[in-house]
């Protein structure tokens, strides 16, 4: 491995990101010397754009939406997380070969820890169908949940579940102890959305927004307004980020 790590995040529309701020911070506490960059390729020119990047000479990457899932079938190999969960956010790269992993679960987990947030036993909803939602169900499942509800806008099932549509969303009087976001809506810039509206929230305690740009979401504020404890994705984002680098260190 180089004395100076070559490292980037891959994605769509990176504008909104800190990671590059994060990743740096470890670097520093770590005595370590690199760079991180931001590099975003079309959803047309991803195939081409992420293996011409793959045979560059960069020693990690991180892997974020929409190509949690479709970078997998670039990896030489699999972990066995990331094979589980069915989609990698960390990509490891020595000696031409490439290996995908997935901290987001590590991420998600560690969120719920620091924040006293116990769902053993509960109903969970989750908004979205996408990389980060898988990882957040396989979470859900080895923590013993009651039940699963999914919310998708075109997806009839995911990971053996069935989802209902947000029309059917927001016509269910099923309580849910928490209600998790998956999805990109309401990022920056565009503060203004929210993937459901204030009429259609269903009584809960808590309301977990895996975006961190802004601090709190338009679907956050709908939340405390109805008294639900709310947490953003910040901290998934920091501890995932650890994670990734005690896999590029190894």
């Amino acid at each position: 491995m180089n004395n100076i790590y070559r490292l980037a995040l891959v994605g769509t529309s990176l504008g909104h990101s800190i990671s590059p701020w994060i990743h740096y911070d470890i670097m520093d506490n770590l005595g370590i010397e690199g760079t991180y960059e931001l590099i975003e390729i079309n959803r047309a020119n991803f195939d081409n754009g992420f293996f011409r990047l793959l045979q560059g000479d960069y020693n990690g990457l991180n892997i974020t939406l929409p190509y949690k899932t479709e970078a997998m079938k670039f990896m030489d190999s699999l972990s066995p997380e990331a094979e589980r969960i069915g989609a990698i956010n960390t990509v490891k790269i020595q000696n031409g070969i490439t290996k995908g992993y997935n901290t987001d679960y590590h991420g998600f987990f560690s969120l719920l820890n620091k924040n006293g947030i116990s769902l053993k036993d509960k109903n969970i909803c989750i908004l979205g169908t996408g990389g980060a939602a898988k990882a957040v169900v396989t979470v859900l499942k080895d923590s013993g949940v009651s039940d699963i509800a999914i919310v998708s806008r075109g997806k009839r099932e995911f990971l053996g579940i069935s989802a209902m549509n947000y029309e059917q969303f927001s016509t269910n009087n099923d309580p849910f102890y928490c209600i998790i976001n998956c999805t990109p809506v309401g990022m920056f810039p565009r503060t203004g959305s929210s993937p459901i509206n204030d009429s259609t929230f269903i009584n809960g305690e808590i309301l977990i927004d895996l975006i961190y740009n802004p601090e709190e979401t338009l679907l956050m504020s709908h939340a405390k307004k109805r008294g639900l404890k709310t947490v953003n994705g910040l901290d998934m984002l920091k501890f995932q980020a650890e994670k990734a680098w005690s896999i590029w260190k190894e």
